[in-house]
């Protein structure tokens, strides 16, 4: 099954206000050695959404959800370094644009023919699609300037993408695992109400009902014949939703 989701807005609403802490870094080359920190990202905006599902087993449920077009915001400071010699520092942005995210929840049930889930993990979190379209270093230290570092960006480009990838899916499966009996008990409490547990262990059988029905019967003239009494064969059971 697959879902592409049209409206955002309040989707982006929620998501702008959140704030996701990077870890600092160093990269560099043989001459510098270029130090990040303070890292932190916001503002991020979903252009697209899919989501997809898919019935692994009796017990297992995928539910991916994939973006192929998200952007956000990320602030930071940088110093360096040349040899044992300190050289300047200042502030940068990294702006992401048309980067791409899938993460894949697999949720468990003893048998999802009768009973929800009641547990999920994160069987997949894609870390390396994160695309930075511009990075910009703004200097306010000696020595190397921030035009000078603008033009070895293509150095940081990577190492920026690779550790905001990083950090995206560990705070996501950190949030997920703090919330984990929320989503469970969502979950348990939108789809239990439409599970009917089977009296005769054999729910794969869309016909048991019909099958296992006891009907009236009624004896003249020598010959039995098995009838509907609608006021206690059956009773018919109609759930709003």
């Amino acid at each position: 099954m697959h879902r592409q989701l049209q409206d955002y807005q309040a989707l982006n609403a929620i998501l702008s206000q959140i704030i996701l802490p990077v870890s600092d870094h160093t990269t560099g080359n043989a001459l510098v050695d270029i130090e990040l920190t303070q890292i932190s990202c916001t503002n991020i905006q979903i252009q697209n959404l899919h989501v997809d599902h898919a019935k692994l087993s009796n017990t297992t449920q995928r539910l991916s959800i994939q973006s192929s077009d998200f952007d956000l915001d990320c602030t930071y400071r940088w110093s360096y370094q040349v040899g044992f010699l300190d050289g300047g520092s200042g502030v940068g942005l990294a702006g992401f644009r048309q980067s791409q995210m899938q993460i894949d929840f697999d949720f468990t049930s003893p048998d999802f023919e009768e009973y929800p889930p009641d547990d999920f993990t994160i069987s997949f979190c894609r870390d390396d699609g994160y695309q930075v379209s511009n990075l910009e270093f703004n200097g306010d230290g000696m020595g190397l300037s921030g035009n000078l570092l603008n033009s070895i960006d293509f150095l940081l480009r990577s190492t920026v993408e690779e550790e905001v990838g990083i950090a995206a899916c560990d705070t996501i499966e950190e949030k997920l695992e703090f919330l984990k009996s929320d989503v469970i008990d969502y979950f348990y409490n939108s789809i239990n109400g439409y599970l009917v547990q089977s009296q005769h262990g054999n729910t794969s059988d869309p016909l048991e009902m019909e099958e296992t029905i006891l009907l009236s019967s009624s004896e003249s003239n020598g010959s039995s014949t098995s009838y509907y009494n609608f006021q206690t064969d059956i009773t018919l059971s109609i759930q709003s939703v």
